[in-house]
């Protein structure tokens, strides 16, 4: 099976399109994108509300999340999606905002990360059935740990921004959270081709 990219290239797409409307506020980065956004009261109040109940996450710390807990750790990503979408749908009327975007590079990372998972169970799946943990193949608990590795990546990277619109201060921000930069072989040729055309 191929290493995990995360593809995003439709989001890219999509932000060129509804983004950059604003002429002053807080600057936004992310891969091919860079815009001001002026937030809404509403997405502030939404971003503070994403930045508390992510930063609690273990799932996406290293530093705490356990190696021997790949279906926990695929339970509680399934949980930040579903928390992550009812924030969306609190923001359905600013659908072409800056954080929905941000939140939508969250909830489609989880979504093709869970599909990835799926299908190292099917292809590593021993014929008596589906097992867990230390009795999956080590071939597949090694691809699913680099997989997550690079869903962490693209998630701090997310984070930051929504930090950024929420008003956080970068200094209570803990070492290990913190950005660095957007890391490119998190993604996939499909999104970096479209982040080279935009530069062009």
């Amino acid at each position: 099976m191929d290493d995990f990219k995360i593809d995003i290239a439709n989001l890219i797409a999509k932000g060129r399109r509804n983004l950059n409307k604003h002429v002053e506020g807080v600057e936004i980065t992310a891969p091919g994108i860079t815009f001001v956004l002026s937030p809404h009261d509403p997405e502030v109040t939404s971003a503070k509300k994403a930045v508390i109940f992510l930063s609690d996450r273990r799932v996406l710390n290293s530093k705490e999340c356990c190696d021997n807990c790949i279906d926990r750790s695929l339970e509680s990503l399934s949980k930040i999606r579903e928390y992550v979408v009812c924030q969306q749908q609190e923001l359905a009327h600013l659908s072409d905002g800056g954080l929905y975007l941000m939140f939508e590079f969250v909830v489609d990372a989880i979504r093709q990360f869970l599909t990835y998972s799926e299908y190292l169970e099917r292809d590593y799946e021993p014929r008596g059935g589906p097992i867990s943990d230390f009795r999956r193949h080590p071939d597949a608990r090694k691809a699913y740990f680099e997989a997550l590795k690079q869903l962490r990546e693209h998630i701090a990277a997310t984070m930051h921004q929504i930090r950024i619109i929420a008003g956080t201060d970068p200094r209570k921000i803990p070492d290990n959270l913190r950005f660095r930069g957007w890391k490119a072989n998190c993604y996939s040729d499909t999104s970096t081709k479209t982040q080279n055309a935009e530069q062009e």
